[in-house]
């Protein structure tokens, strides 16, 4: 027998037994104050959380944060003082240098600091997985406990991102009302 086929027999004989799904996972994780719990996770997970009140409080707080970084762009109208214009129909690889991209999220998940972007807050696809710094707004609003009522409520398949990359380590998110 050779060695793949004696590690697929052992795996075949280590399966544990089959349990049944419990009905509703909702009962599972529950959490009181969902933003609270996504700050946390966000954390945890090497990101930062900035609740502002309006999108003055966050232009002072971008100015502040981000200091010194030049190329800033942005797919959110009431940011333009802060931001470089006609850039999104510029090839993909001019977006290198790209010290911080904004942009808006549709809605949050508090069990994993997961964010719902669609290509369409993006401005160009590369965005997020090439600027040095990220910052994602959304509405405090919009977060909810757990994916599994997502899937409840959209009747979607659930897709998770997963940002691993050193330069997205630091992920600022930013909340407004």
């Amino acid at each position: 027998m050779s060695s793949r086929a004696q590690i697929l027999a052992c795996v075949k004989e280590n399966q544990p037994a089959l349990t049944v799904l419990p009905p509703d996972l909702t009962g599972l994780a529950q959490y009181p104050d969902p933003l609270a719990m996504f700050g946390s996770v966000l954390d945890g997970i090497g990101g930062m959380m900035y609740p502002v009140k309006d999108y003055e409080e966050l232009i002072g707080l971008i100015k502040t944060k981000f200091s010194g970084l030049p190329r800033v762009i942005s797919t959110i109208p009431e940011l333009a003082e802060l931001t470089e214009k006609d850039w999104q129909d510029l090839p993909p690889p001019s977006y290198e240098d790209v010290d911080v991209a904004i942009i808006k999220a549709h809605f949050g998940v508090a069990e994993n600091a997961a964010l719902w972007v669609t290509e369409s807050l993006m401005g160009q696809r590369v965005i997020p997985f090439i600027c040095q710094q990220l910052v994602v707004l959304v509405h405090k609003k919009i977060f909810y406990p757990i994916c599994r009522k997502l899937i409840n409520k959209f009747q979607i398949p659930i897709m998770v991102l997963v940002l691993s990359s050193p330069v997205l380590q630091r992920l600022p998110i930013l909340s407004s009302h």
